[in-house]
Parts: structure tokens; C-alpha cells; sequence
């Protein structure tokens, strides 16, 4: 009976995606809401895939509602779970920046092991980067100054800190980097080594980028785990809106 939580969130997704009355998909969203607090009575029953998928659905539920349902507090709780199901009481940072300010005039955040080439403008490109593990280029909406934070951690989900979910707007779909000379770079598209990174061993890592409210400017966290595990392919760059 619970599973069938997870499995109506995942039907409730997809007619979100779909649905083009506006009315119709509200009551979609509400739905997803109310399934949402019901799986946090019995996340200790879910599976860490169903638990994953009904955070999927809540964070879909709150953008397609336009800020008319917070699904926040749930996705906060069933994070917990998770976090505890894992055996982790704290976020096992491996390595973190310190958030910084960026400013970009492309309207476009990156990822990569070092300074993009020329065409990544051309969206075609950018998308075969992407599944390639080579690059990641992801919009924001508009010029302007974004907070940027890199972080690797241990584990097996890309965990944030408690207080973190209640201010997440989006979740970028999970998309794998490789690195081939040892640093990880976060920032503006167009400078991206004026943004935020580190040192790392050279290998794979999966990597997902996470939104956030925070103070006057839009906060984006990337946070990578060390993984060779497949991701399924892109057919559109991330894409984040401020709501």
C-alpha cells in the first residue's frame, strides 16, 4: 500500500508535465501535496527509489504551482529519512567552497574541468558536452549576479544540509563530469574559473545542481559524489527560473 504512494506521485508527474489547463494542473499539483504528507507518515516503509521520486514529484509540484503549494517542509523531512537510512547525521563534505558572487552577461552557469570551448553556445553542442561527461551548461533566466557554491561529498545521493531544503526552488536531472587534470571548476559560462572550485582526484562524478532562495541573490549549490554509475541521457540543458 505504501508503494502505491510513489507510484501515484510518478502518475501525478507526468500529468503536470503534460496537462495545458492551468486549473487542471493546479488541482494536479495539490494532489501531489497531499501525497507528499502521507509519504512522510510512512517514509520508513518506502524504498530510497520511492522516497527519491515522491521528492521528484513535490519539487515539480511547487514549481508547476507557481509558489501556490511549498512542498519544502516534506521534501526536508523525507531528506531526513534518507540521510538517516544512509546512516549520516551530518552532510559528509569530502571538500566545499565557500559560497561567492558571480556575475554572468550570458545568462549561463557551467561546470567543467577547465575553460569551456568556443561553441558552447551552440545549445546542440552543450547538450552532446553534456552526455559526453565533458561539460555542463545550464541557464538561470537572465543576466545578472548569482551565488555560487562546489561541494564533494561521500555518499551515495546528492545530500544537502537540513536547512537547505526548505529554501530549494529547483533541482537540475543528475549529469556526469569528468575530470582529467585534477580541479573542478563552478561559475559563469563565460568565466568560469573566475567562479568557484577546487582540487580533485581525476575520474567520474555525478553531478547535480540545486537552486536556492537565499538573501537578495539566487543561490545555485553543485554538488558532486565520486560514481562510474550511468545517468540517463539529456535532450535539454537545465534550465532554473527564480518563483
Amino acid at each position: 500500500m505504501d508503494g502505491d504512494i510513489a507510484s501515484k506521485c510518478r502518475k501525478l508527474a507526468t500529468s503536470i508535465r503534460s496537462e495545458g489547463d492551468a486549473r487542471t494542473r493546479l488541482k494536479y499539483c495539490r494532489q501531489a501535496i497531499g501525497f507528499g504528507r502521507t509519504a512522510v507518515k510512512t517514509a520508513y516503509t518506502l524504498s530510497d527509489t520511492d522516497l527519491s521520486d515522491v521528492q521528484d514529484t513535490l519539487r515539480l509540484a511547487g514549481r508547476a504551482s507557481r509558489g501556490t503549494y511549498n512542498p519544502n517542509a516534506s521534501i526536508t523531512k523525507l531528506a531526513k529519512v534518507r540521510m538517516e537510512r544512509a546512516g549520516l547525521t551530518q552532510l559528509p563534505l569530502i571538500s566545499a567552497t565557500r559560497t561567492k558572487l558571480v556575475g554572468t552577461d550570458t545568462a549561463c552557469l557551467a561546470i567543467s574541468s577547465q575553460t569551456l570551448p568556443g561553441n558552447w553556445l551552440d545549445t546542440h553542442i552543450a547538450i552532446k558536452q553534456v552526455n559526453a561527461a565533458s561539460y555542463a551548461v545550464m541557464s538561470v533566466g537572465s543576466d545578472g549576479s548569482y551565488s555560487v557554491c562546489l561541494r564533494l561529498i561521500d555518499a551515495h545521493h546528492h545530500f544537502l544540509e537540513h536547512p537547505e531544503y526548505k529554501r530549494v526552488i529547483e533541482v537540475s536531472p543528475a549529469f556526469a563530469i569528468r575530470v582529467e587534470n585534477e580541479q573542478i571548476f563552478f561559475g559563469a559560462a563565460e568565466a568560469i574559473k573566475k567562479g568557484v572550485g577546487f582540487k580533485l582526484a581525476n575520474g567520474r562524478y555525478i553531478c547535480s545542481v540545486t537552486s536556492l532562495r537565499s538573501g537578495r541573490y539566487l543561490r545555485f549549490i553543485a554538488t558532486l559524489i565520486r560514481s562510474d554509475e550511468d545517468v540517463p541521457a539529456i535532450h535539454q540543458l537545465p534550465e532554473f527560473r527564480e518563483v
